[in-house]
């Protein structure tokens, strides 16, 4: 009897996976698409029972959109985010794991045109093809290197972007134990994540006792027969060295049970996995295992009430993305009991302080530095002030009163922030009064931040003090650097408070009146709704003002025009079209002769002019709204994206011929196509409102730059 991979290694791990709750698939009885390796069967099925309700026209789309995500060059960026995504129509259920699909296929080929490749095992979770093993015999140094020299041409290859796309995991082994006198791995079982180069791989070594008896259940003699058959490898069962290769202990199924089963699986996919913009482009990075047991180390003993520990690494071993795959971990974490964190990484040195920033940002954090000690305090401050005026009462917040209990609980929230920090407050020179709290709680009510809308606090018996704090120089600046841009009309503005002060300040001195800051009208969280509007300014129904005045506009147009000073909402197209209208027709009397293309701080600007063929029916249906939304089109047209951005220079603009590009898939472009175009540069993609040709573009528009003509 020959022995091989399939023997000794490959036949007992999907063994092991069986146990470990995969059901084994022959794909003799499965069809599946050939062109991502989805089982649409298995996807429809588990997407309606993880989504109750939802409808099969629905999950129809869901299924042709995640194919369309996997044509993108973005390394799967698009699929993981729709992947996890907890919104909507869920590809995984991660709150209640076991409810999604667990399969188990040997031998499926991956294939693009003439080239190919068959992973020896695949896993599929809901139908979608998330994790492929490949193994090897034992003793064969030279097939791990050339396994692993296989996978590094393969990734690299276009033809295989939508496997690599929808690839989250991958193992390698050869069913031995690791050599650690290896400079490179070669002997063992690894793990990496997928890349376009070439995947790192990943020693690991479990630090937990698994209980493998609760792990692991029974193997039906059936179930071992049926797999066995389905390989022609009936003939083994009864070999010594195949019984062995099944014992759970063996390597490859010792990394499958410490990365494959159900919780760790749910646990690597929410949490171990991120994207991160390096200079040579995007990468997909795992978790390596001392990582990984930090995290599930500072979740148990969280659970277990601790609220403060050392976590130690050697030097070289991933300490900051460790914190940052714990700012998400332990986010979801407090979230699940109520509680929004924030999160503060300390450095001793600059450099350090640099390397944090960059290794963060490249993950896709927001990062906020602090370089002094009153910027600390600061920040320290805000926090109380931001949680405790959001359950304030106005009358209570703005009150001149100290209470003791409220200066006590002060005092309480920065000496429970510094417990157990050594000597913090003498190090940092840090003080916290309660009296801050009482000047800095006001501005929060003004930035509309506090429990109760300003809108309200106004009507409130506190709302003279809170007017009495406005700083009149600021706030000019400010309204004339708006109207400067444009981004407020902040006459109407002024107007609507001018007439509306007798109705929205009923609580406040008539001499308080003028004092009103204009702030929360410009950046308010929660504005005045079109009806209260209405209700304030009575000339938007005909009514006089509130003021007894009679407006001179009509009451359709200044209700429009109050709408958009106060809400921002854009109300050309309906009511204040003839009134624009017929000021832009005294602005164009002087016709311009040029058009005036880039910014003062770059003059030259880049256009790609896009050629893509589009049939008379497309047309014709794109001009009735109907446009044809088929995956052929939107593969040739994230093509051409991918290409523009693939140009060198990079172009600021992306013109598509007239009707050409669907509107529904503009976002998605934008958005999801290589890496996203804000990113890359591209400023916009228009749609042209004819055909232009290079030379009618250049005599058009007076501008220098370069010009492509994309095909």
């Amino acid at each position: 009897m020959k022995f091989t991979e399939d023997t000794r290694v490959k036949i007992p791990t999907i063994l092991h996976l069986v146990r470990l709750g995969y059901q084994y698939v022959s794909l003799k009885d499965q069809q599946w698409d050939l062109d991502t390796n989805l089982f649409p069967d298995l996807f429809k099925a588990a997407i309606s029972k993880i989504n109750p309700g939802v409808a099969d026209a629905d999950v129809d789309r869901l299924l042709a959109d995640v194919r369309l995500t996997l044509d993108n060059d973005d390394l799967g960026q698009a699929f993981f985010n729709k992947l996890t995504d907890r919104s909507g129509i869920k590809l995984i259920d991660f709150e209640h794991f076991n409810k999604n699909s667990f399969h188990v296929v040997t031998e499926l080929t991956y294939q693009n045109g003439d080239e190919e490749f068959r992973p020896d095992i695949t896993l599929l979770i809901n139908g979608m093809p998330l994790v492929f093993i490949e193994v090897k015999k034992p003793n064969n140094r030279e097939g791990i290197l050339a396994e692993r020299d296989r996978i590094n041409k393969r990734f690299q290859n276009p033809k295989f972007k939508r496997f690599v796309n929808v690839t989250q995991l991958m193992v390698f082994s050869n069913n031995m134990e690791y050599d650690d006198g290896d400079v490179q791995p070669i002997q063992g079982a690894f793990y990496a994540s997928p890349s376009y180069q070439q995947p790192q791989f990943n020693y690991f070594r479990e630090e937990e006792v698994l209980n493998l008896t609760a792990l692991l259940t029974p193997l039906a003699d059936e179930t071992e027969l049926a797999v066995l058959k389905d390989n022609n490898l009936e003939v083994i069962r009864s070999n010594p060295e195949f019984i062995t290769n099944k014992d759970p202990n063996r390597p490859t199924n010792r990394i499958c049970s410490s990365l494959l089963s159900r919780e760790r699986l749910a646990f690597i996919l929410r949490y171990a996995l991120t994207y991160v913009h390096e200079t040579d482009g995007l990468q997909k990075h795992v978790m390596r295992y001392p990582q990984l047991f930090a995290t599930k180390a500072i979740e148990r003993k969280l659970n277990e009430g601790v609220k403060k520990g050392i976590i130690w690494h050697t030097q070289g071993s991933g300490k900051t993305a460790l914190a940052f795959y714990n700012v998400r971990f332990l986010t979801d974490y407090f979230q699940q009991r109520q509680i929004v964190p924030k999160f503060y990484f300390i450095v001793d040195r600059i450099d350090l302080l640099t390397q944090a920033h960059r290794e963060f940002t490249s993950r896709g954090l927001m990062v906020h530095t602090i370089d002094s000690r009153e910027a600390f305090k600061g920040t320290l401050t805000w926090l109380f002030i931001d949680a405790a005026t959001r359950y304030y009462h106005p009358d209570r917040l703005l009150s001149d009163q100290r209470p003791r209990k409220e200066k006590r609980l002060a005092e309480l929230f920065l000496s429970g922030i510094f417990q157990g920090l050594i000597e913090v407050q003498e190090l940092l020179n840090l003080t916290f009064g309660f009296e801050e709290f009482h000047q800095k709680a006001p501005l929060v009510a003004m930035a509309d931040l506090a429990k109760e809308p300003y809108k309200r606090i106004l009507r409130s018996r506190s709302a003279g003090s809170l007017l009495s704090r406005r700083d009149g120089k600021k706030e000019s600046r400010i309204l004339k650097l708006m109207q400067s841009a444009d981004l407020v009309k902040t006459e109407v503005l002024e107007g609507f408070l001018k007439t509306t002060r007798t109705s929205r300040l009923i609580g406040v001195e008539p001499a308080l009146h003028k004092e009103e800051s204009r702030l929360p009208y410009l950046f308010p969280t929660r504005p005045l709704t079109a009806l209260e509007i209405s209700e304030l300014a009575p000339e938007c129904v005909g009514l006089r003002q509130a003021d007894g005045k009679i407006c001179q506009e009509k009451p359709s147009v200044i209700w429009a025009k109050y709408t958009q000073a106060i809400r921002g909402v854009w109300i050309k197209p309906t009511l204040l079209a003839t009134l624009q209208d017929g000021e832009e027709e005294k602005k164009r009397s002087k016709p311009a002769k040029y058009l005036r293309i880039g910014t003062e701080k770059k003059r030259k600007i880049v256009v790609a002019l896009t050629n893509l063929k589009t049939d008379d029916s497309d047309w014709a249906a794109m001009a009735c709204n109907k446009s044809n939304l088929s995956r052929v089109r939107y593969r040739r047209i994230s093509d051409l994206v991918n290409h523009a951005l693939r140009l060198h220079p990079k172009p600021d603009y992306l013109l598509f011929p007239e009707l050409s590009l669907p509107l529904a898939w503009v976002d998605r472009l934008e958005t999801t196509s290589g890496i996203r175009l804000g990113k890359a540069g591209v400023t916009d993609v228009y749609p042209r409102s004819s055909p232009w040709s290079a030379s009618h573009a250049s005599k058009s528009r007076r501008f220098s730059g370069h010009l492509y003509v994309i095909g």
